[in-house]
């Protein structure tokens, strides 16, 4: 049987509801003002005479601020995973022999409960080989199927953060950091 509740017992549960909303807000605060980079493309196929896949980062280049905040999506329309690996403009596959061979892409595997197991259950969602943050080549994070992940950018402006996915080289993106975290102006009047 259900008494119905006082004045001051509502008053009471709709402002520990609205905190709860608010401390919630707050603590998703930094995935919800992100910057968003989605996964698009697929596999596409047609007898004797294409088979290939066109995933790839959508947008491909995306300025943001020191400190600010970047999520990957995946909304592609494969069930494969990816990764999102901090790389040099060296180290970034430019050529399908540099894809092929990708010797870097063996990073992936950071991941992993056992690095020298391809097939261990991933055990890590963000690897950070410097400090906190993605900014330096190795940081890596991992994106399951229809999942997404955040990071903050903790790079200095004019800094330029290369990253590809390493099971799928040829997806590749650019971070370039910015004060502002928008493009730079350039010439024109204003």
């Amino acid at each position: 049987m259900n008494m119905p509740m006082s004045k001051p017992s509502r008053r009471r549960v709709a402002l520990v509801g609205l905190l709860a909303l608010v401390v919630a807000g707050a603590l998703a605060a930094p995935a919800q003002s992100a910057k968003v980079v989605k996964t698009r493309g697929g596999i596409s196929f047609q007898p004797n005479a294409f088979f290939g896949q066109n995933n790839k980062f959508m947008p491909g280049h995306l300025y943001v601020k020191p400190g600010g905040y970047v999520r990957w999506e995946d909304h592609d329309r494969t069930i494969e995973p990816h990764t999102i690996m901090v790389v040099t403009n060296a180290e970034r596959p430019k050529t399908v022999a540099q894809i092929l061979a990708c010797p870097i892409c063996d990073r992936w595997t950071q991941h992993l409960e056992d690095p020298n197991n391809p097939s261990s259950p991933v055990a890590r969602l963000k690897v950070n080989v410097g400090k906190t943050g993605f900014q330096v080549s190795g940081d890596s994070l991992y994106l399951a199927n229809q999942a997404r992940i955040a990071a903050r950018i903790n790079a200095p402006v004019g800094k330029e953060i290369h990253y590809i996915c390493a099971l799928h080289p040829w997806m590749q993106g650019m971070l370039m950091v910015t004060r502002s975290g928008m493009a730079p102006r350039t010439g024109g009047h204003h």
